[in-house]
């Protein structure tokens, strides 16, 4: 019951923090199910959804029993990055080190 609005807050916010900007009370009332198309929506509210959908995906493999692993971590980036143009090594650990 307090599982879905609590989603989504986080999901508000989070993807506030990355310079995504949804108003809560939109994304509280978004008719939304994980997994739905999201392709008439706004690219700000498809942001937020695709935080629901990573999490749900996260929570979902914990509770099949599935270990937490690179794998895992690679399904979920997948789900946050849906409907972008992004490498084909998302949520992977890089190959080559970097120099900051």
């Amino acid at each position: 019951m307090l599982r879905r609005p609590t989603m989504r807050r986080e999901a508000q916010s989070t993807s506030a923090l990355e310079g995504t900007f949804e108003p809560l009370e939109t994304v509280l009332a978004q008719d939304y199910e994980v997994g739905e198309d999201k392709s008439g929506l706004s690219e700000s509210m498809r942001e937020v959804l695709n935080y629901l959908d990573a999490a749900e995906c996260g929570i979902g493999q914990i509770q099949s029993g599935h270990p937490i692993s690179l794998h895992s971590r690679a399904r979920i980036a997948e789900a946050s990055c849906e409907g972008h143009e992004v490498r084909q090594s998302t949520g992977l650990l890089p190959k080559h080190r970097g120099i900051l």
